[in-house]
């Protein structure tokens, strides 16, 4: 499971961790994350192809998503993202 999000003050980020949390609790065996306002962008793009669910989490920002969010989506469109066929779920 791949959860990766695009907060402004801090509560996406906040719900993205408790995501995290209660995914672990319930057993999934392994939950990466990813702050699109600080890390990599070219990772977050290469954890979405391995991972086999994704959860994308973000503000809106004025009257659309988040840049960093809809960068996000601009280059999984751009590489026709779909779900891998050998992925770690």
């Amino acid at each position: 499971m791949f959860i990766t999000f695009a907060s402004i003050h801090g509560n996406t980020k906040i719900a993205a961790y408790k995501m995290k949390e209660i995914l672990e609790e319930l057993g999934c065996p392994k939950v990466a994350i990813a702050d699109l306002s600080r890390d990599d962008m070219s990772e977050a793009v290469e954890d979405a192809f391995k991972y086999g669910k994704i959860i994308l989490a973000a503000s809106s920002y004025d009257g659309g998503v988040f840049p960093p969010m809809e960068a996000l989506l601009s280059h999984l469109k751009s590489k026709a993202y779909q779900k891998p066929q050998n992925c770690i779920d």
